[in-house]
């Protein structure tokens, strides 16, 4: 079954999407690149922390505790393939099972052990991500930077076509051209995200991302993933309290039938 993002499951028809585009800022990316390199020389830590940080918000949206998000992994096993020019690249599922006291800094672990696994065994071909896709979320990280030409400065842009391959949606963790500032785009499936709520689901991540710069050992559960705004709509949706004068029991019962006998 199809994953429910904040109760909608997403549409395999739609490849629409829409993409926001949110700046970490510098205070966020230091902290994040300093507890990567703190973490040892595991391959790609940083991509390890923002997958698990994935994850852990998928759960808090969806309630589920089992996901595989898609993410790129190179596709150059065999000597013939090394050799081959031109760009291969492949999204392969990553699996993980969020246990009930699962941790930020736990939760990290299992990524990079299942990420470890999958480029040592994974045979997923380019054709299963359209025919038979094993994933509802893809994930990516990006560092391009191109040096001058001709004496002129280059400079990346990526320009989004407003269509993806129908995921829930993505979230791609890029730093073009070094700037040192993480960025993240987050495309959203049109048929599960408005406006309102594409708005509402970035602040929700980078409530996360910020509530584990605090504390990486608290429970991924604990972190209020709500802003102030959103509290209060949902207690004066809930504000069904009615007045009511003092009387009995018996007296509540009969003015009643009176009004409808």
């Amino acid at each position: 079954d199809l994953a429910r993002f904040y109760g909608k499951p997403p549409s395999r028809a739609v490849t629409e999407n829409r993409r926001v585009s949110c700046s970490l800022g510098a205070e966020r990316t230091r902290n994040l690149r300093s507890i990567a390199t703190a973490a040892g020389s595991s391959t790609f830590p940083l991509l390890n922390i923002f997958a698990a940080l994935v994850f852990a918000y998928l759960h808090r949206i969806s309630g589920n505790r089992s996901f595989a998000i898609g993410t790129t992994f190179h596709n150059r096993r065999s000597d013939s393939l090394k050799e081959t020019f031109g760009l291969l690249m492949e999204a392969v599922p990553l699996w993980v099972e969020i246990s009930e006291d699962e941790t930020f800094v736990s939760l990290i672990n299992k990524v990079g052990s299942e990420s470890y696994a999958g480029r040592r065994h994974c045979r997923y071909s380019p054709g299963n991500a359209l025919s038979n896709r094993a994933y509802e979320v893809m994930i990516s990280y990006h560092t391009y930077s191109f040096p001058p030409l001709g004496g002129l400065p280059v400079r990346f842009d990526w320009a989004h076509l407003g269509m993806g391959l129908n995921e829930g949606f993505c979230l791609n963790l890029q730093d073009f051209d070094g700037t040192g500032n993480l960025t993240i785009d987050f495309d959203f499936n049109g048929d599960v995200f408005d406006e309102r709520q594409c708005r509402y689901a970035t602040h929700h991540f980078l409530r996360l991302v910020d509530a584990f710069l605090r504390d990486r050992t608290q429970s991924i559960d604990a972190p209020c993933l709500l802003s102030a705004e959103e509290k209060e709509s949902l207690l004066t949706f809930n504000k069904t309290e009615v007045p009511l004068a003092p009387a009995t029991v018996g007296q509540v019962f009969e003015a009643q039938v009176g009004r409808t006998p």
